[in-house]
């Protein structure tokens, strides 16, 4: 097994199957049925049940998708963070917000953060009205977002950190990000928006 098989089947069921992962990943398709089928064998165990053109992921297809995930985003962050040795000149930072604090402060923070880093990739990953969505795109580690104060509570027993930006307004707003490892990127953010929040 490696990291690229583990790509691969990520990529048939993030795009629902073979011919769209195939697609997506810019080869083959019988290319990337025959490295699917090398897994399977390696695993022992049949990760998809082929019916017709579909797939639907068996139980062990199921049990794979967080480990697989965790592979990747691990070997993203090894890379990132020997890239980071010789100074952030390059990565990417994702930051999920809810419309209203995406105009102010969120902007200005991100302005503070290009000027430092112009070779940075910075990226709004998600926008959403709908509150319930925000929290968990969070968790999943889509990236970071500025919450209502009212979300606090909820997000901390949910296992995300809660940090302060207390502007001086009537809305209180926090930045809020998800636990464990973060790329140099998102690292140096944080460090950006908790200095950006302290002039304020």
């Amino acid at each position: 097994m490696d990291v690229r098989q583990l790509e691969y089947f990520l990529a048939v069921v993030d795009h629902g199957g073979f011919d769209k992962g195939a697609k997506a990943l810019s080869m083959a398709q019988p290319s990337l049925s025959q490295a699917i089928r090398t897994l399977e064998k390696d695993l022992g165990s049949q990760l998809f049940h082929r019916i017709g053109r579909r797939v639907v992921l068996t139980e062990a297809g199921r049990a794979l998708i967080e480990p697989a995930r965790q592979v990747v985003r691990s070997l993203a962050a090894a890379r990132a963070s020997v890239a980071a040795v010789h100074g952030m000149v390059c990565g990417s930072v994702a930051i999920a917000s809810m419309p209203s604090p995406a105009a102010e402060p969120l902007s200005s923070m991100i302005d503070h953060f290009r000027d430092r880093h112009p070779g940075v990739e910075v990226a709004i990953a998600v926008e959403s009205e709908h509150r319930e969505a925000f929290l968990p795109l969070v968790l999943k580690g889509v990236g970071i977002g500025v919450p209502a104060e009212a979300w606090r509570t909820l997000a901390e027993r949910a296992g995300a950190l809660v940090f302060d930006l207390d502007p001086p307004a009537s809305l209180h707003l926090a930045l809020v990000s998800r636990k464990g490892w973060l790329s140099p990127a998102a690292a140096e953010f944080l460090e950006i928006a908790t200095s950006y929040r302290r002039g304020l």
